[in-house]
């Protein structure tokens, strides 16, 4: 089985789902090709089973905060796919919804409470924006889009893809492009909104640097971790009130994607899938070997990192088999 170009959920420590002593916890991850998604048994590392729905380019998802439900994005059909992730349902581990939309949804986000799911949504053109999804039980309007509290992108409205919430649940980070003719050309752009207000209070100009990855954010959320694709570089990016870029950090890799910070916030770890490494960054302003770099060497084509729910074991994907990190070493499942 070929775990190539799999995309982890955004935090396997969120799918630890309340359960008997017996159960083991899962991580779910998605595959773009051939479209379908593992289930990982974290206890043994082993592939619990695969889910094939059917549907084609899956993008990046979220789980509820109680690890009941995980939702993901998929642009054939364009919809938003709902899986019951709680152990011991009889339903667990299949489709259980689907909210259609229009335009083509690429990535998920969960609001910290779990009662909305903001989906950043592009139709092609400038009209970009992050659609909100009612995932209230119980609710009317359960598993549809909140019309009412769509938020536009201002800054950078062209093709919204990755988004994430603060660890507070107060701000929602959004990747997008802008086209500034005066400046000649286009610039990336990481877009901050208030989600209690639903406004964008600031944006970050960047460097254009290929496809987005997801982002990491530092204790308390104040700072945000930016690989960026094609630049060998990782940003580190202040949030409210200054929006600015604080730190870079250089890399020797090709490809740099999905910083997932330890659980402590003092290592980032960086995937690069053309080098076939995770790099580990020292990010602790009070360490005297802040901003040092080292290589982990894993399999081909690491694309996906993510934290066991212990905090002790760094999940690695790459090229047919499921990786764990203790420390410096890596081990193979």
């Amino acid at each position: 089985m070929s775990l190539k170009h799999f995309f982890t959920c955004m935090a396997l420590a969120t799918l630890f789902a309340a359960a008997p002593a017996f159960a083991a916890p899962f991580g779910y991850i998605a595959d773009r090709l051939p479209n379908r998604i593992a289930v990982v048994d974290l206890a043994t590392h082993s592939l619990e089973a695969e889910l094939t729905p059917g549907f084609i380019a899956l993008g990046q998802p979220a789980v509820t905060p109680d690890g009941t439900r995980l939702y993901i994005a998929t642009i054939v059909p364009r919809q938003v796919v709902v899986i019951d992730t709680e152990v011991g349902s009889p339903t667990v581990n299949t489709v259980i919804d689907t909210v259609s939309i229009a335009d083509v949804p690429h990535g998920v986000a969960m609001a910290a409470d779990g009662s909305r799911a903001y989906v950043t949504v592009t139709d092609g053109g400038p009209n970009g924006r992050v659609e909100v999804i009612d995932t209230r039980l119980g609710s009317p309007t359960y598993h549809t889009f909140l019309e009412t509290e769509k938020i536009g992108l201002t800054t950078a409205p062209l093709s919204p893809e990755k988004l994430e919430v603060t660890p507070d649940g107060r701000h929602l980070y959004v990747g997008s492009r802008q086209i500034d003719l005066l400046r000649g050309g286009a610039f990336d752009y990481v877009s901050v909104f208030d989600l209690l207000t639903a406004q964008e209070v600031g944006a970050v100009k960047i460097p254009l640097g290929g496809r987005w990855t997801r982002f990491a954010f530092g204790p308390g959320g104040t700072r945000c971790y930016v690989a960026r694709w094609s630049l060998n570089e990782v940003l580190v990016i202040e949030g409210p009130p200054n929006f600015r870029i604080v730190d870079r950090f250089s890399l020797s890799t090709d490809m740099p994607s999905d910083p997932v910070l330890s659980p402590d916030g003092s290592t980032l770890y960086v995937s690069d899938s053309d080098a076939d490494l995770v790099t580990k960054i020292d990010v602790d302003p009070a360490s005297p070997d802040y901003g040092g770099v080292e290589t982990l060497a894993v399999g081909p084509n690491p694309p996906r990192l993510a934290f066991a729910p212990d905090a002790l074991e760094l999940y690695v994907v790459s090229d047919g088999h499921i990786h764990f990190a203790h420390g410096a070493s890596v081990n193979e499942s």
